[in-house]
């Protein structure tokens, strides 16, 4: 289950619909990302971050692309996440994520991750979600 104090805090959101993977199920506040069919699924260690489920989806629907949820996708939303061994110093800096809650200071692959605030004495940091995207081809 999803910690309530995670999640959105502030910032323009901008909601967009995405088909969910037939196996995926999440919370809402969870980081997502897409899966090698361009199916939403719940992000784990290492996913490149679609951006942020708006809504909960608490059952698999057995069916790829059975069931659509919103997922803000916005460069200026602003969320609270668990940030282990976070220091003050990589504020302004980017990073991958570690869960789908979570965020990984000590890996940057994607650099997915960008460190608003980081709030070192609760093992937190207010992040931004920088997608990094491919081509199609």
């Amino acid at each position: 289950m999803a910690d309530l104090n995670l999640g959105y805090k502030y910032g323009t959101r901008t909601i967009v619909q995405f088909a969910v993977d037939s196996a995926a199920t999440f919370d809402s506040n969870d980081m997502v990302a897409l899966d090698s069919d361009g199916y939403l699924i719940k992000a784990v260690s290492g996913s490149n971050v679609i951006g942020v489920a708006y809504d909960a989806h608490p059952t698999a629907s057995g069916t790829d692309g059975a069931t659509f949820v919103g997922v803000d996708v916005s460069q200026d939303s602003v969320y609270l996440f668990t940030a282990a061994s976070v220091t003050q110093a990589m504020a302004g800096k980017t990073c991958d994520v570690a869960g789908s809650q979570a965020i990984d200071v000590t890996a940057s692959a994607d650099d997915c991750i960008l460190i608003v605030r980081p709030l070192v004495a609760l093992g937190q940091a207010e992040v931004q979600i920088r997608h990094v995207r491919a081509g199609v081809v």
